[in-house]
């Protein structure tokens, strides 16, 4: 189901065209005025996947969420590395670099169409030659993330089934990280920051009773974690 109206598909596919370029050219803009000021900053690492079928992601309108939420990252003391990704690997080779900068993560954000098990971005091409998606079977580990980093998943779904779901295994796989998911199908997320703005303190999504005619709710996102040390899942 779409969530905005297009004539054709056709339209559909040049305003996703036009919106990429010039998402692309906003992220190239953040990146170029990055001051790399790893001692003030803290670390946030902002992917949007283009695999968008309904305007979630790279409608007009989804298209300056993007550039508000960078934004509001960034006057919370955050360094905002975004990028406009389809595969998996664009997000290891990120967080790769920042490494070779000596910098880690505090924030992994990532915009993609999500369901209870897997999120629309690529991870491999299977032995038949079929793309998988990146889903909860994988190793779904990221390097170069801080002990304590946050992960948010502005994606459907990902925390259905809590213990057996996408989130679930994000945070399992990454012990010690928060991670933020939402447990049915919704719309953009906020951000909510503590009264010292130093840390995240919950994330709001608006929640749709109909995809077509949207009444929007507020609905507080899950928390995943996992303790390493007693090796047992907290939701």
């Amino acid at each position: 189901m779409s969530l905005f109206y297009f004539k054709s598909q056709n339209e559909k596919e040049e305003i996703f065209k036009n919106n990429k370029d010039i998402l692309q050219a906003k992220f190239d803009d953040v990146l170029i005025n990055n001051k790399n000021d790893i001692l003030n900053k803290k670390i946030a690492a902002y992917f949007v996947s283009d695999i968008d079928h309904n305007g979630a992601f790279l409608s007009t309108a989804a298209i300056m969420n993007h550039v508000n939420e960078v934004e509001n990252l960034q006057k919370h003391g955050y360094e905002v590395y975004p990028y406009l990704i389809s595969w998996k690997l664009e997000i290891d080779n990120t967080l790769i670099s920042l490494g070779l900068k000596n910098q880690q993560a505090d924030l992994l954000y990532i915009n993609a169409h999500g369901y209870q098990d897997s999120i629309d971005i690529f991870n491999q091409v299977s032995n038949d030659s079929v793309i998988e998606m990146l889903n909860s079977h994988d190793d779904l580990q990221f390097k170069n993330l801080k002990a304590n980093a946050d992960i948010i998943l502005n994606s459907c779904s990902t925390g259905k089934g809590f213990a057996s779901s996408f989130a679930a295994k994000l945070a399992n796989d990454n012990p010690g990280t928060r991670v933020f998911a939402a447990t049915e199908k919704v719309f953009v997320a906020d951000i909510k920051f503590t009264e010292d703005n130093q840390s995240i303190s919950e994330i709001i999504y608006h929640k749709a009773n109909q995809l077509d005619l949207p009444e929007f709710v507020e609905y507080n996102m899950e928390k995943f974690c996992f303790s390493g040390e007693t090796n047992e899942f907290i939701g």
